[in-house]
C-alpha cells in the first residue's frame, strides 16, 4: 500500500443542530437488531476489535424530489443499540445494476440476516457496530422507487435524494428522542464515493448552516465522468468487461441533463432509449457501441453541452473543500480506473485537506474491509 499524507489541524468546536424547518420523514420502522457477536459472525475479515456494539437496523421513507417531481423514498439507519447521543454518518453504496434476473441488494429492508452485499457486510455492519449512526439511502430506482430510471452518476440529481434522506434520518432521532449536531461524516463505495465528495462540495457551498462535514473517506470513486469517458473513446477498439457501466452512464447523463436529452441514435449505434437497453452492452468496444461522432465531439472537445454536462458531475474539479478528504483506491481497477483518485488528490492537496491510500494491484472491490478500517482510524483522529 502507498500512502500520501497533506496533515490538517481540525476546528474542534461542536456547532449545535440546526435543520430546515420542515423534513421529509415520512414513516419509519424497525427492520430487526444484530448482536456484536452476530455481526462478528458475519464480517470474517473485519478486525473484531472494531465491532464492539450491537446495532438496530430501520426503515425510513421520506419525501423527495425527482426531476422535480415529489415523491416518497427510502433509507436505512443502522445504529448502535440504546444510544442517547448520535454521530452522523452518510454511506453510500455502490452501484446496482437493476436488472430483473440479477440478485438486488435491499439496502433499507435490510433485517440483518446473511447477505451477498459487499456494501452491506464490509461497510455497512462494521461502521454501525463501531459506534457510527450510519444512514444509507436507497437510491431513487430501488426499492420503492423502482420503476423510475436511476439518475446513474448524474450527482446532481442524485444528491438531492441522498440530502433529504440524511434531513429524514435527523427527524427519524429526534422521534427517538437521540441528539446529534450539524457534524456528519461522509463516506462511499464506487458510485456512491462520487456521490460522498459530491454532497462534501454542496453541503460546504450552499447548506453550511445546516451541515458540517468533518470529513469524507471515499474509495473507487468515479470522480471525474469526462475523463473516463475521454479514456475509453481513446481506445476504442479495447475490450471492457464493465462496458455497461460506461453506456448506463451515457443514457443517465442524455437523460437527467436538463441541457440534453437527444435522440439515442446520437450517442450511440443502435436506439437505447430506455435504462435497461443501456444495460444491454455487457461487454465489448467503444467503436461497437458509440457513436463515431460523439466519440469525435468528445475528444476533439467540440460538443461544449454534453462536455458540460459531464463537468457538472466532477466531484473534484473547481472547488477547494474546507473538510479533510480521505481517497482509497486499488492500483488495478479495472472498474473505475485508479487515476479517478489521484487526480482528485492532485486538485486537492495543496489545500492540506488530502489523503490518498493505494492500494498496490487491488481491484475495484478487493479492499473493502481495509478501507473501512482505515476510515474509521482516520475518523478517530481527526
Amino acid at each position: 500500500m502507498i500512502m500520501v499524507w497533506a496533515c490538517e489541524v481540525i476546528d474542534p468546536s461542536r456547532p449545535g443542530p440546526i435543520v430546515p424547518e420542515t423534513f421529509p420523514l415520512e414513516s419509519s420502522s424497525l427492520n430487526g437488531t444484530m448482536s456484536k457477536e452476530q455481526i462478528q459472525a458475519m464480517c470474517l475479515n473485519t478486525d473484531k476489535e472494531l465491532l464492539t456494539n450491537d446495532i438496530e437496523l430501520y426503515k425510513i421513507i421520506y419525501t423527495t424530489t425527482y426531476q422535480n417531481d415529489t415523491l416518497n423514498s427510502e433509507a436505512l439507519v443502522a445504529m448502535p443499540a440504546g444510544i442517547s447521543e448520535a454521530q452522523l454518518c452518510a454511506y453510500f453504496h455502490g452501484a446496482v445494476l437493476p436488472i430483473g434476473f440479477l440478485p438486488m441488494n435491499n439496502f433499507s429492508g435490510y433485517k440483518g440476516t446473511p447477505t451477498i452485499s459487499k456494501d452491506i457486510v464490509s461497510c455497512i455492519l462494521p461502521l454501525a457496530s463501531h459506534g457510527y449512526c450510519v444512514v444509507v439511502p436507497e437510491y431513487i430506482g430501488y426499492g420503492i422507487t423502482s420503476r423510475k430510471d436511476h439518475p446513474f452518476i448524474y450527482y446532481p440529481e442524485m444528491n438531492i435524494d441522498c440530502m433529504d434522506a440524511i434531513r429524514a434520518a435527523r427527524k427519524f432521532l429526534d422521534t427517538k428522542n437521540i441528539g446529534y449536531t450539524n457534524e456528519i461524516l461522509l463516506t462511499g463505495w464506487s458510485e456512491g464515493a462520487g456521490e460522498a465528495l459530491f454532497a462534501q462540495r454542496d453541503m460546504e457551498q450552499n447548506h453550511a448552516d445546516e451541515f458540517h462535514v468533518l470529513a469524507t473517506s471515499s474509495l473507487a470513486g468515479p470522480y471525474s465522468i469526462l475523463h473516463m469517458m475521454m479514456n475509453i473513446f481513446a481506445h476504442p477498439d479495447k475490450e471492457y468487461g464493465s462496458l455497461m457501466l460506461y453506456s448506463w452512464a451515457g443514457y443517465s447523463l442524455n437523460k437527467f441533463s436538463p441541457s440534453l436529452g437527444r435522440p439515442s441514435t446520437e450517442l450511440f449505434l443502435s436506439a437505447t432509449n430506455s435504462q435497461s437497453a443501456a444495460l444491454m452492452h455487457f461487454s465489448g468496444t467503444a467503436r461497437k457501441t458509440f457513436s463515431p461522432t460523439f466519440m469525435t465531439g468528445i475528444l476533439e472537445g467540440t460538443d461544449t453541452d454534453f462536455i458540460q454536462a459531464m463537468e457538472q458531475c466532477s466531484t473534484y474539479e473547481g472547488w477547494t473543500p474546507k473538510a479533510p478528504g480521505f481517497l482509497h483506491h486499488g492500483t488495478a481497477d479495472s472498474t473505475v480506473p485508479c487515476f479517478n483518485s489521484e487526480d482528485a488528490y492532485e486538485s486537492f492537496k495543496d489545500t492540506g485537506k488530502a489523503k490518498i491510500y493505494l492500494y498496490k494491484f487491488g481491484e475495484h472491490d478487493t479492499n473493502l474491509n481495509k478501507y473501512i478500517s482505515t476510515t474509521i482510524e482516520d475518523f478517530e483522529n481527526l
